[in-house]
C-alpha cells in the first residue's frame, strides 16, 4: 500500500511540473516583442497585446467591477453586446446585422475601453476549462504594443490588483 501512495505523489510531482513547464513556455513566448505575422496563411492575423481584469461565469459581478475600472480610470466602459443568461455575451437578437444578431462578436480593434468579452475567442487553450463556453472576461484594452498596455494596466490594478496583459494573435479580417 505504501508503494502505491508514493507512486501517485509522484506521478502528481510529474504533472506539476508539466504545467508548470507549460506556463512557463507560455510567459516567455508572449513577453517577447511586437511582430506582424507576414506569412500567407496567417495574413490576417496581427499580435496584439490584450489587458484582461478578471473573469466569472457571473455578467453581474463583472459589470460591477467594470463600472468601478470606470470610475477609478475615467476610461470608457461600453459593451455593444448584451448579455443572455444561455448564450453568454451576444449582439441584440433584434439586430440589423443577420450575421450576428443572437451570436457574440468579439471586440478585436486595438483601443483602449472596457468591456466584458467571452474567453473563449482570445485564449486558444480556454476549451481545457470546464465551463469554457460561457465564462467572460473583462477586457480593459488592445494594444499594438507592450508599452501602452503596461501603461494600462497600471491605471487598472489600484482596482483588479491580479489583471494582466496576454499577448495573442488575433484575428483582424473581415469577418461578414
Amino acid at each position: 500500500m505504501k508503494n502505491v501512495c508514493c507512486m501517485s505523489s509522484k506521478f502528481y510531482q510529474k504533472i506539476f511540473l508539466v504545467i508548470a513547464l507549460i506556463f512557463l513556455y507560455d510567459s516567455i513566448v508572449f513577453s517577447q516583442t511586437t511582430t506582424k505575422i507576414e506569412t500567407p496563411d496567417n495574413e490576417h492575423y496581427e499580435w496584439v497585446y490584450i489587458v484582461f481584469a478578471g473573469t466569472s461565469l457571473d455578467f453581474h459581478a463583472l459589470d460591477s467591477v467594470c463600472n468601478k475600472i470606470a470610475i477609478v480610470t475615467s476610461e470608457k466602459y461600453s459593451n455593444k453586446l448584451v448579455y443572455d443568461k444561455q448564450r453568454g455575451m451576444i449582439v441584440p437578437d433584434s439586430s440589423d446585422d443577420e450575421l450576428y444578431a443572437g451570436d457574440y462578436s468579439p471586440r478585436r480593434y486595438p483601443e483602449e475601453s472596457i468591456s466584458i468579452e467571452m474567453l473563449w475567442y482570445y485564449f486558444q487553450n480556454a476549451s481545457l476549462l470546464s465551463d469554457s463556453d460561457k465564462r467572460m472576461a473583462i477586457v480593459t484594452g488592445i494594444f499594438e504594443n507592450k508599452s501602452d498596455a503596461q501603461e494600462n494596466l497600471k491605471k487598472i490594478r489600484p482596482v483588479v490588483p491580479d489583471a494582466y496583459i496576454k499577448r495573442i494573435e488575433l484575428y483582424m479580417g473581415c469577418m461578414h
